[in-house]
């Protein structure tokens, strides 16, 4: 079954490398110590790939989406065990080298004031299955009508700003937003 996606495998993996060059993920791997034991049904490359394609990817397992990109088969049992295999830091250097502020003090004074980023911070709930473990640890989440169907996970997130005046355009009182003083006309 061919899964669609949002985005060609071709163009994902140009994409890809112009954000991280392989050169820049192949001395990462080299610095965190992974090592090759064997040839490997997929390089090390082809699962970073892999990985940051399923979670684009709409629907469909890992396994499906690593042999859309690779043409390769592997099973989630294998890919699992060669996520498992990888040291915590490789993936806080790919994220240091992939992820960079967008604002330039210079092109968009806007974003900043008094040399300072601006930044807020936004939280989403998600579901977690319901599987004997997740029932062990955590209780579903309370919502409107009594127990939501599965628990819930929150995740913070620090998001950059683009306009210096968006602390003024939330109202507590009115839980709704309102347009910023220099967006009126």
């Amino acid at each position: 079954m061919q899964n669609k996606t949002a985005i060609s495998s071709g163009a994902f993996k140009t994409l890809f490398n112009e954000l991280i060059p392989w050169a820049l993920i192949y001395a990462i791997f080299l610095h965190c110590g992974v090592r090759r034991r064997r040839p490997p049904v997929i390089t090390q490359l082809e699962l970073i790939q892999g990985l940051v394609f399923h979670v684009m990817a709409e629907a469909g397992t890992l396994a499906q989406h690593v042999k859309q990109l690779t043409g390769k088969d592997i099973t989630d049992g294998a890919l699992a065990q060669r996520r498992a295999l990888l040291p915590p830091e490789l993936f806080d250097q790919l994220l240091r080298a992939a992820l960079k502020p967008k604002a330039d003090p210079a092109r968009h004074p806007e974003a900043f004031y008094h040399g300072l980023r601006l930044c807020g911070v936004d939280g989403s709930l998600f579901s977690v299955t319901n599987t004997p473990q997740v029932k062990k640890q955590m209780r579903k989440a309370r919502s409107r009508r009594g127990r939501a169907a599965f628990p819930k996970v929150g995740q913070p997130r620090i998001v950059q700003s683009p306009v210096r005046d968006a602390a003024r355009a939330w109202q507590p009182d009115s839980r709704s937003v309102r347009p910023c003083p220099a967006q009126q006309s």
